[in-house]
């Protein structure tokens, strides 16, 4: 019975409820509460009145993202009207916490701490890791009063003579022992939970143009570590600049660009490309640009118990479907076992995100784990069955496995929606390098 699963419920999922913006005397006062206001909504939802069941849903949207983990399965409700609305106030409040989880995150921190213990806090109110690497300093006197995250990032940076930076090996953003002054003189913009900073222009000669110069400024986006960025789109006509009271003119004028992220998906580096008269207005420009960043949010587990007889097995969060298609293990030792699990993964609105050299949807993170938390990343490479317009079927190989394959779990995490956060940004007094 669905209403007894939800009590078992309540003790595990209360732990990661989360606030919904509702006047703080508005709330049930307790999870035992808030439980039996979710109960006596899910019934009147099956109300004969119409009213009751419109009255009710509203309810349920109004109590927001915190009832996700306390909503019963629309597959354990006894009538058609529950299951629909269930269904429907899910994917509602699914794309709430999903857009909700593109937007800056925020850092409060009312006394001051050494830096490790900030940097615990960062994260712990932000959800994004921080490596510390090298000789720091450990005293800082930094308050927080909500914050963003980049501009408390850089801050701590000026401080504590430290520079933030993504590297190939690190799990979160690194910082590190600044080299010279680059926190001070750094040319830096944010936008929601985008960091963009400028390197000096390099002015160049354009061949057979002896009127005209290339000014070429190179700037790095980083996002927030805990976002998965996967595409990045802007044409010329968005970007404009002066460079003296003169305006930039683009390179190449109306280009568009469609830019991977890559596995990584923290940062991208790009030119920004104009053609400039000479001599030169000035030995410093500034730049405005809008830009569009495609990003996963609302990342979620699929988790397929006892994976060796699962075939078939489909899973569904939000908009997005898994189902396990093959599943095959087989014995390399006397202690050791490989596996092959194919999944497909089916998206309910396609477009441009799935095209074929979009290959985000590869890079979305699996693994298998036993019952006691041991837990095995995909370790063994993947091949690719089939692609569709938001659909994919994969094949991963998993190599070393030492229980027995019933003991086994796969957990497939993807997001749940994808959004186009805009990207506004100025740049000002960028300096000027010709090079002869």
């Amino acid at each position: 019975m669905w209403k007894l699963r939800l009590m078992v419920a309540v003790a595990v999922a209360i732990t990661c409820v989360t606030t919904t913006a509702q006047p703080e005397d508005d709330r049930p006062d307790s999870p035992t509460e808030l439980q039996k206001t979710i109960e006596t909504l899910v019934e009147k939802l099956d109300s004969n009145s119409r009213g009751d069941r419109v009255r009710a849903e509203r309810e349920l949207i109004r109590l927001g993202t915190q009832i996700l983990p306390l909503l019963p399965p629309p597959e354990k409700l006894t009538t058609a009207a529950q299951r629909a609305t269930v269904r429907r106030v899910r994917i509602h409040l699914e794309r709430k916490q999903s857009r909700d989880s593109v937007l800056a995150s925020t850092v409060t921190l009312s006394k001051p701490l050494d830096l490790k213990q900030t940097l615990n806090e960062i994260t712990k109110q932000t959800g994004n890791k921080i490596v510390l690497q090298g000789e720091v300093p450990k005293k800082l006197n930094l308050v927080f009063e909500e914050e963003s995250f980049w501009p408390a990032i850089d801050r701590l940076g000026m401080k504590s003579r430290l520079e933030a930076v993504y590297t190939e090996d690190a799990t979160g953003l690194v910082l590190r022992p600044a080299v010279r002054d680059s926190v001070t003189s750094a040319i830096v913009s944010f936008s929601g939970p985008f960091r963009i900073q400028a390197g000096s222009g390099q002015v160049r000669p354009i061949f057979g143009d002896e009127d005209h110069r290339l000014l070429r400024i190179p700037i790095t986006l980083m996002s927030e570590p805990r976002l998965r960025p996967l595409i990045l789109n802007y044409s010329t006509t968005d970007i404009t600049g002066r460079i003296g009271d003169t305006a930039l003119r683009p390179l190449n004028p109306g280009a568009k660009y469609e830019l991977s992220m890559g596995r990584a998906g923290t940062q991208i580096q790009r030119n920004l490309e104009f053609r400039i008269p000479i001599p030169l207005p000035s030995d410093k420009t500034s730049v405005r640009a809008k830009m569009m960043m495609l990003t996963a949010a609302g990342t979620a587990q699929f988790k397929f118990l006892d994976i060796a007889d699962a075939k078939g097995v489909a899973r569904r969060r939000g908009g997005v479907t898994v189902t396990i298609r093959k599943v095959s293990f087989r014995r390399t030792s006397k202690t050791q076992h490989a596996a092959r699990i194919r999944v497909a993964v089916t998206y309910d609105v396609g477009g441009p995100a799935f095209e074929s050299h979009q290959r985000w949807m590869l890079h979305n993170k699996t693994s298998l784990q036993t019952a006691v938390g041991k837990r095995i990343i995909q370790n063994s490479g993947f091949d690719i069955s089939l692609e569709l317009d938001g659909a994919v079927e994969v094949e991963y190989r998993f190599e070393r496995l030492t229980n027995e394959p019933a003991e086994y779990q796969f957990v497939y995490e993807a997001p749940t929606l994808l959004i186009n956060v805009p990207i506004e940004f100025e740049l000002k007094d960028i300096p000027i390098e010709e090079k002869r």
